[in-house]
């Protein structure tokens, strides 16, 4: 596998629509001669052209590529030429927040039970509490709902005109009883892979026993067959030395030295987490009926087609990658980023107004203080934290923390992610130390907050020769 050293730069036409991306050496040399200006799609940097209009310039078929996940989702933007040659023009990482979400509401519902015997009996109002058809949980809504963020984002960036998907269904019943009775129920054309996509999907797609990433995997019992069973929760994922290793011995002996691992892996073992494989049964049928919506043709792929391209090409297993794979139409991959793209949606601005105790009373010096001003001079004096203050929030400057800012620092510009200071007077670069800040009326705002985070990780090279789908 080609890996580009550089990350493709968006382009966008002097009328904000979508171009394709260039190499970031031509975007620098158009900034510096001002036949382009930087532009900013939801934290994402690009340039938009001053001299060229969308009819103006050629554009080529593109399409994303979706691979969606409980914990990770993974979006790839590709090219096809007509010789059977794909180009990655993109790789994005979805981090989600399904698990902490569902912890919080499961906190929530522990803390409402525990003061329901506390309070007054009261009727129950079950008309109040009707929900529309289609609603989802909120941890699964999360995972809906971010997913198609990304897909409107990568919409925005790219001329993107088709969509590819993933389609599975994980089998929880044939997880939890293996021996269920019936040939044509369990062995039907995509047998097994279902279940084996999804203790990768959960192992994180490297050994269990050595942490190992990037070498060919199989799937281990962790009680022998003879005296185990082929459920879910007995099978975890390990290379080949591993699994050569361990052979028949029971997993005791095998992780006498490391007792932590063996912890672990038996406290997996007492319990079964089909949570991911029910979020996705519940998620990918929304991202889909959202997916029709915007109007451009949906393609689906399947594990079984996915899995026996990435062995073709030796690559390993990541969400991006299965991403990129999906698809018939090429032969060859020629290019690929040299980054990805991941994402971590968060909420935004925090909403909290005070520091409160476990019971959930306001409590602290600056609460007590704002709670003495005039009603008049609450906002002004001592706005929210991670707000700016109310003239700015209304104002000609608009910056909050998470706004992509620029600011001069003792005679240089910084450009970086806001946070407020000082009350709301000041604006500081997140993670400079020592602290680069400047007067809020002295910065200019560049992007406004994306409510995700966004890094680039570098992912591990497996070769650097051209793959070609034998």
């Amino acid at each position: 596998m080609h890996y580009t050293n550089y990350q493709p730069t968006p382009v966008y036409s002097s009328d904000y629509e979508p171009l394709m991306p260039c190499h970031p050496a031509r975007a620098r040399k158009l900034l510096r001669n001002g036949r382009a200006a930087p532009h900013h799609v939801r934290g994402i940097f690009g340039i938009r052209l001053l001299d060229r209009s969308r009819a103006q310039c050629e554009v080529q078929d593109t399409s994303l590529n979706v691979d969606a996940g409980s914990d990770i989702s993974g979006f790839a933007v590709v090219q096809d030429d007509d010789n059977g040659q794909r180009t990655v023009l993109a790789l994005v990482e979805l981090r989600h927040r399904a698990k902490a979400i569902k912890s919080t509401m499961t906190g929530r519902s522990q803390h409402r039970r525990s003061r329901r015997g506390r309070l007054r009996h009261r009727a129950p109002r079950f008309n109040n509490r009707r929900r529309e058809p289609g609603t989802l949980p909120p941890s699964v809504d999360s995972i809906h709902l971010d997913a198609m963020r990304v897909v409107s984002t990568m919409c925005r960036i790219y001329p993107v005109s088709r969509f590819s998907i993933e389609r599975y269904k994980f089998d929880t019943q044939l997880m939890n009883n293996p021996d269920i009775r019936g040939v044509e129920y369990q062995r039907g054309t995509l047998f097994g892979w279902q279940v084996r996509a999804y203790i990768f999907n959960r192992d994180q797609g490297r050994c269990v026993y050595c942490r190992r990433r990037n070498v060919r995997l199989e799937l281990d019992h962790i009680r022998p067959r003879a005296i185990g069973s082929d459920r879910v929760d007995n099978l975890v994922t390990c290379c080949r030395d591993c699994n050569l290793a361990k052979a028949n011995r029971p997993i005791e002996e095998f992780l006498a030295d490391r007792p932590e691992l063996l912890t672990r892996i038996l406290d997996r073992l007492q319990r079964s987490d089909l949570a991911s494989a029910a979020h996705i049964n519940t998620a990918l049928p929304a991202i889909v009926r959202d997916l029709w919506t915007l109007g451009r043709p949906i393609s689906s792929a399947n594990a079984a087609s996915v899995s026996w391209k990435r062995r073709q090409l030796n690559m390993p297993k990541n969400h991006c990658y299965d991403a990129a794979l999906q698809g018939q139409d090429f032969s060859a991959i020629v290019s690929l980023p040299s980054r990805i793209l991941v994402l971590r949606p968060n909420n935004g601005r925090s909403k909290q107004k005070a520091n409160v105790d476990r019971h959930g009373t306001p409590i602290g010096r600056p609460f007590r203080e704002h709670q003495r001003l005039p009603k008049r001079l609450r906002r002004r004096r001592n706005p929210a934290p991670g707000h700016a203050g109310h003239h700015q929030r209304h104002g000609a400057h608009l910056i909050s923390t998470g706004d992509t800012v620029t600011l001069e620092h003792h005679a240089q510009q910084y450009t970086g992610r806001a946070v407020i200071k000082s009350g709301g007077t000041r604006v500081a670069i997140h993670g400079t130390k020592p602290e680069i800040s400047a007067q809020i009326s002295q910065c200019r705002r560049i992007a406004r907050n994306p409510r995700w985070t966004i890094r680039h990780a570098s992912p591990a090279q497996q070769s650097h020769q051209a793959s070609t789908v034998k």
